[in-house]
């Protein structure tokens, strides 16, 4: 008997019948999650680059020198990398495409062949452009193709490669069309961001100034571009939103207390340079309030429009309108808008205030959780409208919110913001007393591990060292002979020798030593505690995430992982720091504690696949919980001892990376620490100036820090690392 043709196939509705649509059907089915989290990521990866570019772009204008003319106005590197992955991504999908889809009826592969085709090209013309050779070869007086400042119909073209691979991306993701239209929408954005300067006539020297800018919209559209923001709000819970709303906005008032902090005075905490101070929250009142709509449309058995409907939408049309004059004051439209007042910060909190409110009639509360709730949520946005009205050129009241004082003041915001949706009244007669049992439970268990360290000698010798050098670095700094400022010279003879009133000598900057070794302890201790958490924190969360999922994500972060671990940790922070070229003392954290997770993440990933398979996480599971509650409930708890354990050890190693960078002369400016005495001892050849104290005390103060720090890991790691524990 003939097999069936594709028309009889498709009137039976036989999905094996062989023909086109059913190819795509079972290609959807067994596809549709790999696309989403392939659409996800790939815009993510673009979305990063481009916004790597814009911080880079901005350091160009306001240093050009530092971070090398060479560049060109459009960073040719940006380019080429974002072509590459254009390539890569282009290539692939449409050889997936053409290898289970008949080209001739679906062009989706073509489309995805001529993005990868497009990006090939944009790195043939900067490869020709950038090397000598090659130019020489295709221009008779040795000269670029263009000037560094590409031509403007260059932009949008080369967007092109990088933009129809995720086009095609979308069209294939299946799922509320809704989401596909909103995809495409912020994909096509940044071909039409860079076509503008070309249909405005903007002259390409001009143009050096709006790179930033526009990197940045550019990288944010390609970020959410392959987000599903439709099904995630319609799986919004109430319950979530009253968790996470005030944490989100405290955790937005604490980065604008840091960055208010750096204005110094009035007048520059109204410049453009501190525009953050009131965009963060108005931008995080715009999204939030987004999200408290749809959980209150969500709510069961909803009637009519509700108070907090009524506050978000209020929250979300207050938002919209000061985000649009904020966009007009930045074209040449600004006439429209007056020049910066004190009113757009309490005009920036008003939505923040609004949500607050709307959270408190969300759920079940009582009349004092309301009355706590709305008076916390009024409070900044009272507290600045007051500063606002009272600001005037003959007063300083907006001090208030410049300087050391906006640290304070936005800092007392975020908790009065957290307060407003913590509930007071039922917090405090439910929440309460299981906190209670859950800090008694945690403390007899700090008891049962402690008992257990101080029975280990090392153990005991660890936590000596250690509270001798903590009680040194906390009160060192005053009881320390001299005041130390490494920023300016000291008021004695430079290389002075040991005396009796400088035990340890002077050094090279005219600063007594011993008074360095006290400042020291603190800096130096501060540094390998704050790199390990920040190495431990992103070793944990890559370690959960890649043992909990497994699969082919799990090897493709691993393989990753392995990369790393290869690489020797001392040669790259020299190539991270040396790159950055003057480091400061949150850089050389950043530093030490960027590039040393690779082993917490290999220990936790290897726990954690122990873990996942425990009967009370697969009796979670049956009972439906989801994978972030398994993990904060079951996993995370479980793994925690040995997390903090590893996290004691990688102090010690924290401390010497630091000296070791030091040493190097690659040493934290306008700080004193161990290392960067050790450095300037080094420098100026303390033993053959009789200052044997200012290379050997710090020295030995780094040795037996480390040393604590070490036995004490090992004696923890004893009791709390499974393989390690004594039956």
């Amino acid at each position: 008997m003939a097999p069936p043709n594709d028309e009889e196939g498709l009137s039976r509705g036989d999905p094996l019948s062989g023909s086109v649509e059913a190819d795509l059907l079972i290609y959807d089915e067994e596809t549709s999650e790999h696309e989403t989290s392939v659409t996800l990521w790939y815009g993510v990866a673009m979305g990063l680059l481009f916004l790597l570019g814009a911080y880079w772009a901005t350091r160009f204008l306001n240093d050009p020198v530092a971070v090398g003319a060479s560049d060109g106005t459009w960073h040719d590197w940006v380019w080429i990398v974002a072509a590459l992955l254009g390539i890569v991504g282009s290539f692939a999908i449409g050889s997936q495409l053409f290898s289970v889809l008949m080209p001739k009826k679906l062009p989706y592969h073509l489309v995805a062949m001529f993005g990868g085709a497009t990006a090939l090209a944009v790195v043939v013309v900067l490869a020709l452009d950038s090397f000598e050779t090659l130019r020489s070869l295709l221009s008779l007086s040795g000269n670029a193709l263009w000037p560094d400042a590409k031509p403007l119909w260059f932009l949008p073209l080369s967007v092109l490669g990088i933009t129809l691979p995720l086009v095609v991306l979308l069209l294939l993701r299946r799922g509320d069309i809704r989401e596909t239209v909103f995809g495409m929408v912020l994909a096509v954005i940044p071909v039409f961001v860079l076509s503008l300067p070309l249909l405005c006539g903007f002259e390409a020297a001009d143009m050096e100034r709006h790179v930033p800018t526009i990197y940045a919209v550019v990288g944010l559209s390609f970020v959410f571009s392959g987000t599903r923001p439709f099904k995630l709000l319609s799986e919004t819970t109430p319950e979530s939103v009253e968790y996470w709303t005030p944490r989100v906005f405290g955790l937005v008032l604490v980065i604008v207390a840091i960055i208010g902090s750096s204005g110094v005075s009035a007048g520059e905490f109204l410049s453009a340079s501190h525009d953050l101070i009131w965009l963060l929250p108005l931008t995080a009142s715009l999204v939030v309030s987004v999200v408290v709509v749809s959980a209150a449309r969500n709510v069961p058995g909803r009637s009519g429009v509700s108070i907090p409907e009524i506050c978000g939408l209020a929250a979300l049309a207050w938002s919209l309108v000061l985000v649009s004059l904020f966009a007009i004051a930045t074209t040449d439209m600004y006439r429209l808008v007056g020049p910066r007042t004190m009113w757009l910060y309490p005009s920036s909190l008003v939505g923040v205030a609004s949500v607050m409110i709307g959270l408190n009639y969300l759920g079940e509360a009582t009349k004092i959780d309301k009355m706590v709730g709305i008076v916390s949520a009024l409070l900044p946005l009272t507290v600045t409208a007051i500063v606002a009205g009272l600001s005037t050129p003959s007063t300083r009241a907006a001090e208030v919110l410049s300087g050391q004082w906006a640290l304070a003041v936005y800092i007392a915001f975020a908790v009065a913001i957290v307060l407003s949706g913590l509930k007071i009244d039922t917090f405090w007669k439910h929440q309460l007393p299981v906190m209670r049992e859950r800090s008694r439970l945690t403390r007899k268990r700090v008891r049962q591990i402690m008992s257990q360290v101080v029975k280990n000698p090392m153990g005991v010798i660890g936590l000596i060292i250690l509270i001798v050098f903590g009680a040194i670095a906390i009160v060192g700094p005053y009881v320390a002979p001299y005041e130390v400022d490494m920023t300016i010279n000291g008021d004695f003879i430079p290389y002075e020798l040991p005396s009796a009133q400088h035990w340890m000598g002077v050094d090279n900057g005219g600063h007594d030593v011993f008074s360095q070794l006290l400042y020291g302890a603190r800096t130096s201790i501060v540094v390998g505690v704050v790199a390990a958490m920040i190495s431990s924190a992103v070793g944990a969360v890559i370690g959960l995430y890649s043992g909990y999922v497994g699969g082919w994500k799990d090897e493709v972060i691993m393989r990753l992982n392995d990369i790393v671990l290869s690489i020797p940790w001392l040669v790259l922070m020299i190539i991270i720091a040396a790159f950055m070229g003057s480091i400061t003392l949150l850089g050389i954290i950043l530093v030490i504690g960027l590039t040393g997770w690779s082993g917490t993440a290999r220990l936790v990933r290897a726990q954690v696949l122990s873990l996942r398979e425990r009967q009370y996480v697969e009796r979670a599971r049956a009972l439906g919980s989801g994978d972030m509650h398994i993990i904060n409930k079951h996993i995370l708890p479980n793994a925690f001892p040995l997390v903090f354990a590893n996290t004691i050890l990688t102090i010690a190693g924290s401390i010497l990376a630091e000296a070791t960078l030091s040493f190097l002369r690659l040493r934290p400016t306008g700080t004193v620490t161990w290392g960067t005495m050790l450095s300037y001892a080094q420098q100026s050849n303390a033993f053959s100036l009789g200052l044997h104290w200012w290379i050997v005390a710090p020295g030995i103060c780094i040795v037996i820090v480390v040393l604590g720090f070490t036995l004490l890991g090992y004696a923890l790691d004893d009791v709390m690392n499974p393989k390690l524990r004594k039956r």
